[in-house]
């Protein structure tokens, strides 16, 4: 149950991202879940860490 979290988590994030790329891009609450994220994921897959990279963490 604990993968399925960040799972979703990064599914609606990649979600936001395609719908309004610039309020995601520079949203610091999205940047502290990417950075929540990226420390539970190790490591971070691909696609999370393309996301991170662009939302800047």
């Amino acid at each position: 149950m604990a993968e399925a979290v960040p799972g979703c988590w990064r599914a609606r994030l990649l979600e936001a991202e395609s719908i309004t790329p610039e309020l995601i891009r520079d949203h610091p609450v999205v940047r502290q879940v990417m950075s929540d994220l990226l420390s539970m994921q190790d490591p971070a897959s691909a696609e999370l860490r393309g996301l991170a990279d662009r939302v800047g963490c």
